[in-house]
């Protein structure tokens, strides 16, 4: 069966451009005060865990050991901001962290 300019199935004649390649794109971070580093052991898997405050909502977050900052920044305070990747915190690694979730 031939298609015809009049049937709905009919494909379309010609090929989208390539897109090329996809940027790198940049992790993801999370903005942390530096001074308010605190050093901890995860409760369940015993793995070193660095907490630090987060510059937005001013909850702590647990991070993996000494995570290393993507960059660093100054407030207009003066305190030091850390951006830290969003991969390096604790909820990603342990194998228990279902059970540290609160219900929202």
């Amino acid at each position: 069966m031939t298609a015809s300019l009049f049937d709905d199935d009919a494909q379309p004649n010609h090929r989208e451009p390539d897109p090329g390649p996809t940027p790198p794109r940049r992790p993801q971070v999370v903005r942390v005060w530096a001074s308010s580093r605190g050093l901890g052991k995860c409760k369940d898997c015993g793995a070193p865990m660095t907490w630090f405050q987060v510059v937005e909502s001013g909850k702590k977050m647990p991070f993996d050991a000494d995570p290393t900052p993507v960059a660093t920044t100054t407030a207009d305070s003066g305190r030091v901001i850390l951006e830290l990747r969003a991969e390096d915190t604790h909820f990603r690694t342990c194998p228990a962290a279902m059970s540290f979730r609160r219900p929202r």
